[in-house]
């Protein structure tokens, strides 16, 4: 079979596999009512979907047939993803991050076990990421970003096995010594023991 044709076979199946989100349309409603309310820009309507298991696994391998090198870190990582969610909608008009305060509707995700991670704002967007542990080892299995950006409101939920994805990451230096750094500043990873035996005389 030709690459054309391949393509094809791997965008149709990442449509017809994938489905309307109602929470990510619901959530994208309520944050752009507040970003309304509190800046005066006026946030679109827009598109709310749900990747699933069959939709990634299509992804991958999509990503193996035609990169099967270069693709290769990205697939290793990406295998530890049940489930992706996201809304996108424009913003028109006057947009200032500062001015936005966190969503209101995200009280509803602290109840039910989330917490906050990081949050920035700034003149030209405004951030929130949120992440939920479960089982007896507090695994990460969620993880919800909002990004208000000047032009757009971008929300994703992804799903799985996130703890372990983020280690895999890691490991294979993909977001160098930063990203390992601030997760264990977090307390989402733990600090490698020090090797006393590098300063230990011989």
């Amino acid at each position: 079979m030709s690459k054309a044709p391949l393509l094809l076979l791997v965008v149709c199946g990442l449509a017809l596999s994938g489905c309307y989100s109602f929470e990510m349309s619901r959530i994208g409603r309520r944050v752009g009512q507040d970003i309304e309310r509190q800046t005066g820009a006026d946030v679109g309507g827009g598109i709310s979907m749900s990747v699933g298991p069959v939709s990634l696994a299509t992804v991958q391998l999509g990503a193996w047939a035609f990169a099967p090198e270069s693709s290769k870190i990205p697939r290793q990582i990406g295998r530890h993803v049940a489930s992706v969610k996201f809304s996108s909608r424009p913003i028109r008009g006057g947009f200032d991050g500062r001015l936005i305060e966190k969503p209101a509707y995200l009280d509803r995700y602290e109840r039910g076990g989330w917490h906050p991670f990081v949050t920035v704002r700034d003149s030209s967007a405004a951030v929130w990421i949120m992440l939920r542990e479960r089982g007896r080892n507090q695994e990460i299995t969620n993880l919800l970003a909002i990004v208000a950006a000047e032009d757009n409101l971008m929300l994703t939920k992804v799903s799985g096995n996130l703890s372990s994805m983020i280690r895999e990451a890691i490991a294979l230096g993909t977001d160098g010594a930063f990203l390992g750094d601030a997760l264990s500043q977090a307390g989402l990873i733990e600090d490698e023991a020090p090797d006393d035996s590098l300063d230990a005389a011989p």
